[in-house]
């Protein structure tokens, strides 16, 4: 990870996020025709029937434009390239 991080691949790009995490994780989808935004309430992590909630996929210009403003200032914040590297090597180091 560390080292796609340094090197930065064309259309793959990682960063880390320094302030709070987002509440929700979110996916902006686009085509050359319109855009639209899927949310899903349920952590990758966790079986479905353990928690209630709604998932959603929409086309709606301001949830769509709302949620485009959100990803590009958490990635104009994110710590990116070989500092975001360093950092999660410092993170990932054996203590003692």
């Amino acid at each position: 990870m560390t080292d796609l991080m340094e090197s930065e691949p064309i259309g793959l790009q990682f960063g880390l996020i320094s302030g709070a995490e987002l509440n929700g994780p979110f996916m902006l989808l686009r085509t050359r025709e319109r855009a639209s935004l899927a949310i899903n309430p349920f952590p990758t992590d966790s079986t479905p029937n353990a928690q209630s909630g709604v998932a959603m996929i929409t086309s709606a210009e301001d949830a769509v434009m709302t949620h485009q403003r959100i990803a590009e200032a958490t990635w104009r914040d994110a710590i990116k390239g070989q500092a975001a590297a360093k950092q999660m090597r410092a993170l990932l180091a054996p203590k003692g």
